[in-house]
């Protein structure tokens, strides 16, 4: 594996927005290439992609000793926003039934939250 960095002191093309050179006011101004296989490139934009990261956050957080997280897919948010609508339209006419929807609810978003949240890497 190959290293380099790179740091741009005058960027060739600042970018403007209403008179203020965006480029000026990143943080981040150095950049590392890499040298990988195509199997590891492959399989680095595939985690990525599992974490709705992209890869430049991905390895950011495995530089700094978070193991970033695959989310939820779009099926279990789509299964809370029905059963956010379930307990409205229940709440109406059964209000233990829309407690219940509630409580379970709150307990999948615990769970999705607890998932999701970036993890140090014990070593």
């Amino acid at each position: 594996m190959c290293c380099h960095i790179i740091r741009r002191e005058n960027p060739i093309t600042p970018f403007k927005k209403k008179g203020i050179n965006i480029l000026n006011k990143r943080k981040r101004i150095y950049g590392i290439n890499i040298r990988v296989t195509g199997a590891e490139k492959e399989r680095i934009e595939r985690n990525a992609k599992r974490c709705k990261l992209t890869v430049s956050e991905y390895l950011r957080q495995l530089a700094n000793g978070y193991e970033p997280r695959e989310l939820p897919n779009d099926k279990l948010y789509s299964l809370c926003r029905d059963i956010e609508f379930m307990r409205e339209e229940y709440s109406l006419y059964d209000d233990k039934f829309a407690r219940f929807l509630g409580d379970a609810l709150d307990d999948i978003r615990k769970i999705c939250n607890d998932f999701t949240a970036p993890q140090r890497s014990v070593k």
